[in-house]
């Protein structure tokens, strides 16, 4: 079963469209930022402390700047993204070191277009995994936890671990 069919959403959504959906949510907060910066370098200075808070076009920024959270807060109001990202194959661990190099390409190509943070990186790359390779990855992340390590937590430290436990497989086998 795949990770969307557990979840409660639209038909035709995945993790990366999502992503692409959120980036472009993010960019259009950024031009409204900016715009708010810009009405803002555009106020006369105040006279006295006390004016600032109380003028209307204060007010009015700061009402602007609360919807602006909530719409953040809640994911709604901002248009879709226009970037489409097509779903990567998923890794089963198949001793082909070509799907596994595949894999990294793809999402990384991903990730650039989809403009996705590396602590994102490794969240959706577990997505990505079927099989052994998802049963070594929640088994890994579940002993980090338990023993105290520092999870993994970039984009690098992922390629590394997977190549390291699936290319030396492959190689060796």
């Amino acid at each position: 079963m795949g990770v969307t069919e557990d979840l409660d959403v639209a038909p035709g959504y995945t993790v990366l469209s999502g992503l692409a959906t959120l980036t472009g949510q993010v960019q259009e907060m950024n031009q409204m930022l900016a715009s708010l910066l810009d009405k803002e370098k555009s106020m006369p200075s105040p006279r006295r402390e006390g004016d600032v808070e109380n003028s209307p076009l204060v007010r009015n920024l700061m009402g602007e700047l609360e919807a602006l959270k909530d719409k953040i807060d809640n994911g709604s109001g901002m248009s879709q993204s226009r970037l489409k990202v097509p779903d990567s194959k998923r890794f089963d661990g198949s001793r082909d070191a070509k799907a596994l190099e595949n894999l990294i390409w793809d999402l990384e190509h991903c990730f650039f277009a989809a403009h996705v943070g590396d602590k994102d990186k490794v969240i959706v790359t577990a997505i990505f995994l079927s099989g052994d390779p998802k049963i070594w990855w929640r088994s890994r992340v579940v002993d980090d936890m338990e023993s105290g390590r520092v999870a993994i937590s970039n984009w690098e430290e992922v390629k590394a671990e997977m190549r390291n436990k699936f290319l030396l497989i492959t190689c060796l086998g």
